[in-house]
């Protein structure tokens, strides 16, 4: 999320909340990313769509993708970041990269929004703006902080079409319990969100890297909130056997501004694992 610091610091107080709730059923999208479009060839590179906003169930998302690659990463940023926070790491990764920068939140803004916002709601919208882009399977997703989620949720439910993904020190089930006010008043259902983040959920065995602040050099708070932010790092690692989880020493919470070379080698990886052979 945003480095907006009362936010965060009502975070750090707020970890050791438990909150309550029930999430409702989702209806899956009519349609999600083809499953059967053929991998590229290494001569064919997938180039930027020209259109930018897409309808969904979930209203109008953002996609602005800039270069030309053999595999679309897609960027998800934190709830209230907007996509220019992603500037400098597209800048790292350049032209020989498809980066896609998601915007979720284009919906609220614009007044089109059509239903409560849920990670799972953002990583279905998500996966109605790849199809309706013309943008072929595999992806790579990378999710800063409560990007995490939408990430996490978009391996659950879409996983067919997922290539790898990339986790920036995301937003752990704990935590998640101090921004419940925050996230009601940027039209999120909290009690649902939470319900997703507390829930078990499937994951492909996709390569899957988990790279968080460094709690000796950017702590988040005292010891027990350390920690707790440390096991919610682990778990997310645990959601498949071939996922990697560290600490990127010296970085604080926008990994990517603060490590850009082990973020960009991550995804080159990431991409050449999930391209074609």
């Amino acid at each position: 999320m945003r480095t907006t610091r009362n936010v965060w610091a009502a975070t750090v107080i707020a970890l050791g909340m438990v909150a309550g709730g029930c999430a409702g059923d989702r209806t899956a999208p009519a349609s999600g990313p083809s499953t059967t479009t053929a991998a590229p060839s290494t001569a064919q590179r997938i180039v930027a769509p020209r259109a930018t906003s897409f309808p969904t169930a979930m209203g109008t998302v953002h996609l602005q993708c800039r270069g030309s690659g053999t595999v679309p990463v897609v960027l998800i940023a934190g709830t209230d970041d907007p996509i220019q926070r992603w500037d400098g790491l597209v800048d790292d990764l350049g032209h020989g990269v498809l980066t896609c920068r998601f915007d979720a939140d284009e919906a609220a803004a614009t007044g089109s929004l059509t239903g409560s916002v849920t990670p799972g709601a953002r990583a279905d919208a998500l996966a109605s703006a790849l199809v309706a882009s013309g943008l072929p399977a595999p992806y790579v997703l990378v999710g800063h902080s409560l990007g995490g989620l939408t990430v996490r949720q978009f391996g659950a439910d879409h996983g067919a079409v997922l290539g790898g993904a990339l986790l920036l020190d995301p937003t752990t089930p704990t935590a998640l319990a101090s921004l419940h006010p925050q996230l009601t008043e940027m039209g999120w259902d909290a009690d649902a969100t939470q319900a997703e983040a507390d829930g078990r959920v499937g994951w492909p065995e996709v390569p899957l890297v988990v790279l968080s602040h460094d709690p000796t050099e950017a702590p988040l708070g005292d010891p027990v909130i350390e920690n707790l932010w440390t096991q919610g790092q682990e778990d997310y690692g645990a959601l498949t056997g071939n996922a990697v989880a560290t600490p990127v020493p010296g970085a604080g919470h926008y990994v990517d501004r603060d490590a850009p070379a082990q973020v960009t080698r991550a995804i080159d990886d990431l991409v050449r694992q999930a391209g074609p052979s």
